[in-house]
């Protein structure tokens, strides 16, 4: 029975890490989306904003109505629900390119993105409850999430490929009814397969069961009222507040980071555009291998242990960066990104320790604080603009301190909660 048992939970963490893949292609197409538009639309600065905020928009909103939905009816539900809305999304590309207007492009991220954050807020809590301790399912989250960036590694293969490469010929002049809309038809072609793939893969899930833990849904009839308890729960635990806070300086020093990688290595090192595209490329790849480096690790080191050397070097790199030139900016540029790779699935799962049967509500603010993402970079961007681009690399530099204060916070509680228990930890 027990290696019946096993088996299912693999088989279930395999069907479930497929999702995070999903959602990292979608998140690293839409920068590519961006220019696109803006070479064959040319769009306002407005519908830029509208754009870069989409993701982090739609996770905010969507994420707590998620929970609500799983609890009204399932797991299952949410998940086929989730990939429904990023099918959808993907599919809407189809009558935004015959209308030829920039809003309907920007409703149908928004439909995609939407569903990118219902699947976050089912996936990342569901992976945990696979696990039998909290220390392995921090790391079995690790794990899972390591799959989050070859989606993006392929999103920007993808874009670039089948997108960028197709507009390489299209200059600012053409206004060609015909040619715009051979254009948009390239972008329409990606995003439409990427639709059918997706609703295979939901197709697929139908057959499949998902049962879960009593920490996930310890009461099925639960309500808006009930959800507003388990907040008010939630607000009372330190660990859990600082952790959301944790995780909003994080996302907001990832997109700052990754959003100046090709600027800098442009800037501080001279190089070309296919250069500091390539650095670009190298940071991703660092952050991919190494969160595979990190998942491995934490087999012998507490995850706060590591996070806390990761964050320390993440703020040390980003001065390099600052303060460097040539080789050492580039490098540090590559290296702060590696740093970062275990940050958040490790913010995620340690600030839900012993949170209980909130679990799932704690989850969804997590989700929530991606909107660092969109909160923090208008103030990298002030820097750059005033002071320029390596200097603009103080402000992930003090989110990394701050998540190093809170990983501090973490050691010392988990050490003071051992020592008045007089144990060990297990």
């Amino acid at each position: 029975m027990e290696s019946g048992n096993y088996r299912k939970r693999v088989g279930l963490f395999i069907i479930i890490t497929v999702l995070f893949f999903f959602w990292g292609l979608a998140n690293n197409m839409t920068s590519v989306l961006q220019e696109a538009f803006g070479r064959i639309m040319e769009i306002g600065q407005w519908q830029q904003v509208l754009i870069e905020s989409a993701f982090y928009v739609a996770y905010f909103i969507f994420a707590l109505p998620a929970t609500y939905y799983i609890y009204r009816k399932s797991y299952k539900s949410a998940v086929l629900g989730g990939l429904l809305l990023y099918s959808l999304g993907a599919m809407l590309f189809f009558p935004a390119s015959n209308v030829g207007n920039a809003y309907f492009y920007i409703f149908a991220i928004y439909v995609m993105a939407g569903g990118c954050s219902v699947l976050e807020t089912v996936a990342n809590p569901y992976i945990m409850s696979l696990a039998k301790t909290h220390r392995s399912s921090v790391r079995l989250l690790n794990l899972a999430q390591s799959f989050n960036p070859l989606g993006s590694l392929t999103g920007i293969m993808l874009g670039s490929a089948l997108i960028a490469n197709n507009l390489a010929g299209f200059g600012a002049s053409d206004t060609n009814p015909e040619i715009m809309h051979e254009q948009l038809d390239s972008i329409t072609m990606v995003y439409a397969v990427l639709g059918e793939v997706l609703m295979i893969f939901l197709v697929l899930l139908l057959f499949v069961s998902m049962p879960i833990s009593s920490d996930l849904m310890p009461d099925v009839s639960r309500t808006w009222g009930s959800i507003s308890q388990s907040l008010r729960r939630l607000y009372q635990q330190k660990r859990f507040v600082a952790g959301v806070l944790a995780q909003f300086l994080y996302v907001g020093a990832q997109t700052g980071v990754w959003g100046y990688v090709a600027k800098v290595a442009s800037d501080a090192c001279g190089m070309d555009s296919s250069d500091s595209s390539s650095v670009f490329v190298a940071a991703m790849v660092a952050f991919a291998v190494s969160r595979f480096v990190f998942t491995y690790l934490m087999g012998r080191i507490h995850h706060n242990k590591l996070m806390l050397v990761a964050s320390v070097s993440a703020v040390l790199f980003c001065l390099l960066v600052v303060f460097g030139s040539g080789v050492v900016v580039w490098l540090s540029l590559i290296l702060v990104s590696a740093m970062m790779s275990l940050m958040f699935p490790t913010i995620f799962g340690s600030s839900l320790q012993n949170v209980g049967r909130d679990l799932q509500v704690g989850s969804s603010l997590q989700i929530m604080a991606i909107c660092g993402g969109a909160a923090l970079v208008p103030l990298q961007n002030y820097v750059a603009d005033n002071n320029g681009a390596q200097m603009s690399f103080i402000v992930p530099a003090m989110c990394f301190i701050g998540i190093a204060m809170y990983t501090g916070a973490m050691l010392w509680m988990d050490r003071t909660a051992i020592a008045e228990k007089g144990g060990i930890s297990k």
